[in-house]
């Protein structure tokens, strides 16, 4: 349409030029052939009233996953500036904007333990382990926490208040709340991970004799509060490892479908833009995996939060160094282990269930031997199939895991750093 009209006007241009004409008649002659040359030029079309505007641009493509399956409003700050927080689609977390999401995390664990604070803050400030963290290009923070240490009152121990003199006096959900506010300032995201009950040791269910599960239920309402509209909490992972749980079963003592549903629901009442990050169960139909890596049931059972868009599977993966799985020692080991990864976990994605982050994973040993191998197969496999990770850990005396730091963490352990380098890196998008 723009050419022909330009066509059109020059040719009536030419033609007013030609004969030098400004009397009514020249104008009445030159409109009359303009007007048949336009008619011979379009045949039947009508005439645009505005024959010299340029038709209007074509409505830009708009990303389908950038809507909120929920159909929540996109929420906003005081200020009025949109968050970012996720949410899923399809098999894929998505910003605000629906651009994909790659989580390449790492756990920084301690707060979990007697000590009530992630670890290493008795020999670096928590500023310069966040600014390796985010130069060696993680791009999110998993933190463990004890239900013990977010009671209000609990204070933390093991700090040096010289190096982190904005620690002191505060409470472990206040040494929280600062690393949160530090993540914010370098781009990181962070997941909340009920890691135990208490400092003791790691429970088989997500309640016993003196902790609830309306208490556990409670407790993450409480931090979905503390946290809502700040968008660098972005997850919660309702718990870690329940590996004394079943699948389906019915059971509300002991079925992990029901109460992760449950407190789902619950914690996103509170807060209902947080992803939902549900890590599976250690045995199912009789037959053992790893602690928090077992989802078979999802193919019979899937959750479903009342929200949708909410959902990510969070299985836990390990190698030898871990336990001497039998499928470690077999004769097309490694060819087996996609296979081994596909039934029990995997097939979420496959199928176009939900997405999946491996909640866990690492290994200490960087060389070719059965353990490394291992290890730089899982993270070819995970970048393969688009699926990202957290791994285990930041903290250097991880004993089954290794860590990022060296044991003093003042360096970076190069070894592991070499491997896990060709799949950091993807920083997370920005927004004015």
């Amino acid at each position: 349409m723009f050419i022909t009209t330009r066509l059109t006007t020059s040719y009536a241009q030419a033609i007013l030029s030609r004969w030098r004409m400004h009397r009514l008649i020249g104008l009445l002659l030159a409109g009359a052939l303009l007007t048949s040359f336009v008619m011979s030029a379009l045949g039947d079309r009508t005439i645009p009233e505005r024959p010299h505007a340029l038709p209007p641009s074509p409505r830009p493509l708009v990303n389908r996953c950038a809507a909120d399956p929920s159909g929540l409003a996109v929420p906003r700050d005081a200020w009025g500036k949109p968050l970012d927080y996720w949410h899923t689609c399809g098999t894929q977390i998505v910003d605000r904007d629906g651009r994909p999401v790659h989580i390449t995390g790492i756990a920084w664990y301690g707060m979990e333990l007697e000590g009530g604070a992630p670890q290493g803050l008795n020999v670096r400030s928590y500023q310069s382990i966040l600014d390796t963290v985010k130069a060696l290009g993680y791009n999110v923070v998993r933190i463990p926490f004890s239900s013990a240490s977010i009671q209000p009152g609990h204070v933390p121990t093991n700090i040096n208040y010289t190096l982190n003199p904005d620690l002191r006096g505060l409470t472990s959900l206040q040494v929280l709340d600062r690393i949160v506010d530090a993540c914010h300032q370098r781009g990181l995201k962070v997941i909340l991970d009920h890691h135990r009950i208490s400092p003791a040791s790691p429970p088989p269910l997500w309640h016993d004799d003196r902790y609830s599960t309306a208490q556990w239920i409670a407790d993450w309402q409480d931090l979905a509060a503390r946290y809502l509209g700040d968008d660098t909490v972005v997850a919660v992972d309702l718990q870690n490892e329940p590996y004394g749980a079943t699948w389906g079963t019915g059971d509300p003592q002991t079925d992990w479908r029901l109460a992760a549903t449950e407190a789902g629901d619950a914690t996103l009442e509170v807060n209902p833009y947080l992803l939902v990050f549900l890590q599976g169960i250690g045995t199912y139909n009789n037959q053992e995996y790893w602690w928090g890596g077992e989802l078979r049931g999802v193919a019979t059972a899937p959750v479903h939060l009342r929200l949708p868009g909410r959902l990510v599977y969070s299985p836990h993966e390990y190698g030898p160094s871990v336990y001497p799985q039998r499928w470690f020692f077999t004769p097309d080991y490694p060819s087996d282990l996609p296979g081994i990864w596909r039934e029990h976990w995997e097939f979420i994605v496959e199928r176009g269930i939900a997405p999946v982050v491996v909640g866990e994973f690492g290994s200490p040993d960087y060389d070719y031997g059965v353990d490394g191998t291992w290890q730089r197969v899982f993270l070819s496999y995970l970048a393969e199939h688009q699926i990202g990770f957290v791994a285990w850990a930041l903290n250097p005396d991880a004993p089954d895991t290794g860590g990022v730091f060296t044991k003093d963490w003042k360096a970076v352990n190069t070894a592991r750093q070499a491997i896990f380098a060709p799949y950091l890196g993807r920083g997370l998008s920005s927004h004015a």
